[in-house]
């Protein structure tokens, strides 16, 4: 499902690729935002996979117990 965006609506897809490219330039606040705009999405392996990236980004943040 689309998602609202300040330029228009993008899919999960391009927000996931939009949050991994932020975690990988250390934009830890970013790749934040971006994940967790797909917690609440309706397809359950979208949710997981926001998850799944959430938990990478607290790992790589040094906050373990989140990670989990």
């Amino acid at each position: 499902m689309p998602a609202p965006t300040s330029t228009g609506w993008m899919s999960a897809s391009d927000i996931i690729s939009d949050g991994q490219a932020a975690e990988e330039a250390g934009d830890f606040v970013g790749a934040n935002a971006a994940f967790g705009a797909l917690l609440d999405d309706p397809d359950p392996a979208t949710a997981a996979a926001a998850r799944l990236h959430l938990g990478r980004v607290a790992w790589k943040q040094g906050r373990p117990d989140d990670a989990l």
